[in-house]
């Protein structure tokens, strides 16, 4: 068995060997993909209204700072 594999195995492991941490590990994926669309779309949705660069990444920045 190469190296890689052995590491891999290792660190997928945990997720295999214990449900609590791979609950949290898929529950914080689908949480930061979806905090990660609503930034993208609200960038797109004040680029869109305004046709204004500026104000999309004014926007996007104090949105992220609020949470």
């Amino acid at each position: 068995m190469s190296q890689t594999a052995t590491v891999v195995g290792r660190t997928l492991g945990s997720l295999r060997g214990n449900r609590p941490f791979r609950l949290l590990w898929f529950s914080n994926l689908f949480f930061f993909g979806g905090v990660w669309t609503q930034t993208l779309v609200l960038g797109w949705l004040v680029y869109k209204t305004t046709r204004t660069q500026s104000r999309s990444s004014y926007c996007c920045r104090s949105a992220a700072m609020a949470r």
